[in-house]
């Protein structure tokens, strides 16, 4: 992988990871065959146990992305919360009257 340092595609990454896994690969080697420090790799490995191949393609993206969607489904849950305490208000207050 030389001239592409640090700039591998998902599948490669999960190729490399699962040659890792195989007992007869000495990690070093596997490391300089591929151009990628041990740390790097043990980080791949910890990700792609964690989620697979998906978390490998984008580690913090996914969960950025998670994250505001969580925070815009909130935001829309607080505002129907409101809108029917609101609507749930003008019922009491018409039945009330309703019952006098």
């Amino acid at each position: 992988m030389t001239g592409k340092r640090g700039r591998w595609s998902p599948d490669e990454k999960a190729r490399i990871v699962l040659a890792s896994l195989n007992p007869a690969v000495k990690t070093a080697a596997l490391c300089r065959d591929n151009d990628l420090s041990p740390r790097t790799l043990y980080a791949w490995k910890d990700a792609y146990m964690q989620g697979g191949a998906e978390r490998l393609a984008s580690p913090s993206k996914g969960r950025d992305s998670e994250k505001a969607r969580l925070a815009k489904e909130n935001e829309h849950l607080k505002q129907l919360v409101g809108e029917l305490t609101l609507a749930n208000d003008a019922l009491k207050k018409t039945t009330v009257g309703m019952q006098r």
